[in-house]
């Protein structure tokens, strides 16, 4: 079994994780996501082991010395439980932005950390208790202009013919940790329009139209309503993640 995926391999879920599953999907049809590898499941238990660690470590440099070059990473979990239909758990698993390669370790093992937290509130919101297993992706970091959320249906209404956009200034964990309220829009699915619009405004009416046609796509690729964050960088618009909608 592979310790490092890239975003041309595959996975199943139960050895990448629910975010990274979807990631590889997204970027095996032609989203502009940022590089990225993850780390599996499998894998992951092997930091224990100081010689297997400094094997993955050294993987994990030589990708980024040869994909991403400079500047700094992401890291974000990918638990098996996560980004699924049932239950997304946005939020509840650590990431660390800002990280530089030679810090990846540390971020690696305040990720995997916070499992324990979060198999109590599996438990507690499924009554299960089975096993949870994490995966972590090692993406490149957007030091985005603009950031958001855009749901491709409404997800307390219920109205799949409306998409909702948020977006605020910088970096979006601000805002999907509660943290900064957003500009939100309403878009039109059936007229191709805006519908309205709360707080200042942050983006065009163009690029608006261009993130909710891209919503709408990742939409037909998962066959489910889709809630994606996204980053805007020098105008140019990069895939997060996508996960379903679970209130629906």
């Amino acid at each position: 079994m592979q310790s490092i995926i890239l975003q041309t391999g595959v996975g199943p879920r139960k050895i990448v994780g629910g975010k990274a599953f979807s990631l590889l999907t997204l970027y095996n049809a032609r989203f502009n996501v940022p590089p990225f590898l993850v780390i599996t499941t499998k894998a992951i238990k092997q930091f224990k082991n100081r010689t297997a660690r400094k094997g993955l470590i050294s993987e994990i440099k030589k990708w980024y010395n040869t994909v991403i070059k400079t500047g700094k990473v992401a890291v974000r979990s990918s638990a098996t439980v996560e980004d699924s239909r049932e239950s997304s758990f946005a939020g509840q698993f650590k990431t660390v932005l800002n990280v530089d390669i030679d810090d990846v370790y540390t971020a690696i093992k305040a990720i995997y950390k916070s499992i324990s937290n979060v198999m109590a509130i599996y438990a507690s919101k499924t009554g299960k208790t089975g096993k949870v297993e994490m995966a972590i992706i090692i993406q490149k970091m957007v030091n985005a202009d603009r950031a958001g959320v855009i749901f491709t249906a409404d997800p307390i209404k219920g109205d799949r013919d409306k998409v909702i956009v948020e977006v605020i200034k910088g970096l979006g964990e601000a805002l999907v940790s509660g943290a900064r309220t957003p500009t939100t829009y309403y878009f039109s699915k059936k007229n191709n329009k805006i519908l309205s619009r709360t707080g200042e405004n942050l983006i065009t009416a163009r690029k608006l139209k261009q993130l909710c046609s891209t919503a709408i796509s990742i939409e037909r690729l998962f066959g489910y309503p889709q809630d994606i964050e996204f980053a805007i960088k020098r105008g140019k618009v990069y895939i997060l993640q996508s996960r379903d909608i679970t209130t629906l």
